[in-house]
């Protein structure tokens, strides 16, 4: 195959993937094309791999201690679970973080912090997060805060007492108290 053929097929294997986006996506194509062209720029093997979102996640947020938080966002980014984000799985998140409605968003940070998928947040999973977004503020003792919080919002939202947030309790409240959106980082 001449090189001419082979750049015709990069380009229509490249459109099909952005006319798929535009359809799951809130981005025109013009942004997809942008967001394309960018990403694998950065990223020429067409995946970022936990080191490389690590070390992005720290120059974004300019916070220190922060492979915790990144970790677990790294996580949710990874919706196929293959240890790396492709450009499809970067642009699926960052269409519901940075355009999804605010139930979008919610339902999300609920399968962020859902790291074993069971549909279900635990308290162990809500601490971990909690402690690993307050390490990286550079609070001190995080783990007691991240418990005492953590407490506080099962008392909230956990409606039956069963010692588990579903997401229909999560949701429910959450979308109706500004204060749980604030600490789960949502507006």
């Amino acid at each position: 195959m001449g090189n001419g053929e082979s750049k015709t097929k990069n380009k229509t294997e490249t459109s099909c993937i952005l006319d798929k986006l535009r359809t799951e996506t809130k981005f025109s194509q013009s942004e997809l094309q942008t967001w394309y062209d960018r990403f694998h720029q950065d990223f020429p093997t067409g995946y970022i791999e936990r080191e490389d979102f690590r070390y992005m996640y720290s120059t974004i947020s300019g916070q220190q201690n922060s492979d915790d938080l990144a970790d677990i966002i790294f996580q949710a980014y990874d919706s196929d679970n293959n240890g790396t984000i492709d450009f499809r799985e970067f642009m699926t998140t960052l269409s519901v973080t940075c355009r999804g409605s605010k139930e979008e968003r919610l339902n999300w940070v609920f399968d962020m912090y859902d790291t074993d998928n069971s549909g279900t947040l635990s308290r162990n999973e809500i601490i971990h997060a909690l402690n690993a977004i307050l390490k990286m503020k550079g609070f001190e003792d995080t783990e007691h805060l991240a418990a005492v919080q953590t407490e506080d919002i099962f008392k909230r939202m956990d409606g039956d007492g069963d010692g588990i947030i579903t997401r229909k309790e999560f949701l429910s409240v959450a979308t109706r108290q500004p204060g749980i959106c604030e600490v789960f980082n949502v507006k």
